[in-house]
Formats: structure tokens, C-alpha cells, sequence
């Protein structure tokens, strides 16, 4: 069953707001059960993750090792199956004190009314060097 636009862009919305909350049974709730993350770069909290077990692990590991500043999003876009989120982060790493801030930009691809992918493109340097000692 395909979702309309504005359906597959409310999940999205509805995923961040359940994330930011500390929510993540109910934002892994919106994922299918084969659900595909993606996260580019060499840190602890990077790879590619492909059951809900290993998504939370991966957000486990993230919490743990750094403090969120800032992330917000700033555009939406939506056609297809596919949703982009434009935005920005802002993190410290808690092992180095360091801090990296990036133009972010998230890839969803939901299919039955549930996301079945998530890929991130970040400034992976801008991340490796934060954790750096």
C-alpha cells in the first residue's frame, strides 16, 4: 500500500518528535521490522544497522558518548516513496570535550506506512576530529 506525500512526511515528523522525546520504542515503532539504517563515518555510532535491536544499540551508543547542542531541521522534501530532511547538528563528544557542528541531511524511504530506510550524510571529518583526543 503506498502512502501519499504528505502521509510519508508526517511519519517522518512524527519520528523526530517520538527521538527527540527519548522515545525510541515508539519512534522504532514507525520502522519496519527489516528496517535499514545508515550512518557514514569511523565512529563508535557508525555503520549500518538492520534490526530494531541494532538501531537502539547504535542510538545507546550515541546518547552515551555525546551531548546533542543542537539539531534541527530545516526543509522537507517529499516525493515518492523517498523523504529528505535538510538540517543541522550540533554535538559535543563527552571522551574529548570537543564539539563538531554539520549541515546534516537524512534519506527515508517508507513503504506500508512504516520507514524502511534511513541513510545520513554528515561532515564525517567534522565528526572524527571531535572524537579525537
Amino acid at each position: 500500500m503506498t502512502s501519499s506525500i504528505e502521509e510519508n512526511k508526517a511519519l517522518v515528523r512524527l519520528g523526530y518528535e517520538l527521538f527527540d522525546k527519548g522515545d525510541i520504542d515508539g519512534m522504532l515503532a514507525l520502522h519496519a521490522a527489516n528496517s535499514v539504517w545508515i550512518i557514514p563515518g569511523i565512529s563508535p555510532w557508525s555503520g549500518c544497522f538492520k534490526t530494531h535491536q541494532e538501531i537502539r544499540q547504535m542510538i545507546d551508543v550515541l546518547s552515551k558518548d555525546v551531548d546533542l547542542v543542537e539539531r534541527r531541521n530545516d526543509a522537507m522534501i517529499a516525493e515518492g516513496d523517498t523523504v529528505v530532511v535538510m538540517g543541522f547538528v550540533h554535538g559535543i563528544v563527552r571522551a574529548t570535550g570537543k564539539s563538531y557542528k554539520s549541515d546534516v541531511t537524512e534519506v527515508f524511504t517508507i513503504a506500508g506506512k512504516k520507514m524502511t530506510s534511513f541513510t545520513e550524510f554528515i561532515d564525517t571529518l567534522a565528526v572524527a576530529n571531535a572524537l579525537e583526543p
